[in-house]
């Protein structure tokens, strides 16, 4: 049915920005808990501007905020009067990634709200056809295959007894070891099978490839596509570049291949295009928004507003605005560390400053050091077809580098890309892999792979 609530409007966009179905997510859970970061944070600010033509305080949503909150405060009437649900009582909330993924399952085949991780599910007070919809769901949603038996026992675990119920964690800590597998992969299938060369995208800084599913589902059935994990045991563009291009051409030897990536992402994926085109044809790479940093030595501005160190102190203002705790950072120890020494000092001090859940800790740690990787990198000519899809509205960043505000068109590639195609999208960085600017974008990519 089409939502009509404001409730509604809004899980529906915040389920296509974290990956959720949209009844998969409970109005109660602090989405923190469903595993936001700052990123989908500020990508939900974007969509709930888009639907609703309102900003959201992006704190509201740090700060263990839930969809209950956010339509309250669309609505104008306090957080504090939203009506309690059944998933707002003490029970367990689901801790991590498995639990999440069995709990959402089992909603979507037993239907009410998402069930706490140690709610017994009771399976044998159900017909066996319903454990076998929960575990065609469950292999569905983790890409893996799970039978009904995996849900009561496995060689690892004594049969299940009514002394030992069937919970959500209890079919988590079976699932887990193989789904940390899967997501260790560095070649996720993003959807398999089809005709057409495969398409390959890069993660952006401190992220998943799975931010393009989106985008995927708009560009045609008939292309697999593929994203490229972080690599985090290499440090700089080259050397990621290099693993990637013997990736792909592990998956797909001969080719033709279209290579791309949003945001830091399209970094990763020019050297990878271009080491490529040395064993085949890539017809096409793609850039998102890909945006070239302005050389420090020629962009300085005297309030020094470029260097490491000011853009820490603007990111503890941040911190201090979002949270409502400073941030003290130990600038004199900093300035004698390496990059790399620098971000996870900072990172440290912010853990013990905010309180603040894995997710959003690990993705501003990883966000640092892919940006940083970044910097540190210049591009090599390459030669082949080169789309660039280009925002042209300004974002929403916690903190704002004037190196990567850039006003030429080709955002610094016309320097490195020789046969470079511009498209502008009427959108800011952060909401281009959500509606509506996705569609948008999928239309351009779509017309310009077919006419390859």
């Amino acid at each position: 049915a089409t939502p009509v609530t404001t409730l509604d409007r809004l899980r529906t966009r915040v389920a296509a920005v974290m990956g959720y179905p949209a009844d998969g997510i409970d109005p109660a859970t602090p989405l923190t808990d469903l595993g936001l970061d700052s990123l989908m944070a500020a990508r939900i600010g974007a969509a709930v501007l888009d639907e609703f033509g309102a900003k959201v305080d992006l704190k509201v949503l740090l700060r263990q905020g839930t969809l209950a909150d956010v339509a309250a405060a669309l609505e104008q009437t306090e957080p504090g009067t939203a009506a309690p649900s059944e998933a707002a009582t003490d029970r367990v909330l689901p801790r991590d990634a498995a639990e999440r993924l069995v709990a959402h399952a089992w909603q979507h085949v037993a239907g009410g709200p998402p069930p706490g991780a140690e709610d017994d599910l009771r399976l044998d007070d159900h017909p066996p056809a319903l454990r076998r919809r929960l575990a065609a769901e469950l292999t569905e949603r983790a890409g893996l295959p799970v039978t009904p038996d995996d849900l009561i026992d496995d060689q690892h675990t004594r049969p299940v007894t009514p002394a030992a119920p069937v919970t959500v964690a209890a079919i988590a800590a079976r699932l887990r070891p193989a789904l940390e597998a899967a997501d260790a992969e560095p070649v996720r299938t993003l959807r398999g099978g089809g005709t057409r060369p495969p398409l390959f995208l890069a993660h952006p800084a401190g992220g998943s490839s799975s931010v393009y599913r989106p985008l995927i589902s708009r560009i045609g059935d008939d292309r697999p596509c593929y994203g490229l994990e972080r690599l985090p045991d290499l440090r700089d563009v080259p050397e990621r570049a290099a693993a990637y291009a013997d990736l792909i051409r592990t998956t797909h030897p001969e080719g033709p291949w279209v290579v791309g990536g949003w945001s830091y992402g399209g970094l990763l994926a020019q050297e990878t295009a271009r080491l490529l085109s040395e064993h085949g044809t890539v017809e096409a790479l793609i850039l998102i928004d890909s945006v070239l940093p302005l050389p420090a030595e020629d962009f300085t501005p005297a309030d020094g507003s470029t260097s490491p160190l000011h853009r820490f102190a603007a990111f503890a203002e941040y911190v201090e605005r979002a949270y409502g705790s400073p941030l003290t950072l130990p600038y004199a120890e900093l300035d004698a560390l390496s990059d790399d020494e620098q971000v996870e000092l900072v990172m440290k001090t912010l853990e013990q400053a905010v309180d603040l859940p894995a997710p959003i800790l690990e993705h501003q740690r990883t966000s640092y050091l892919d940006l940083r990787s970044g910097e540190r990198h210049t591009p090599r000519p390459y030669p082949g077809r080169t789309l660039l899809y280009r925002a042209t509205e300004p974002a929403p960043h916690t903190v704002q580098d004037p190196r990567y505000e850039r006003t030429d068109a080709a955002l610094g590639w016309d320097a490195y890309c020789q046969d470079l195609t511009v498209h502008d999208l009427p959108a800011h960085h952060l909401a281009l892999l959500d509606p509506p600017a996705v569609d948008v974008l999928a239309a351009h990519l779509a017309r310009d792979l077919d006419g390859a």
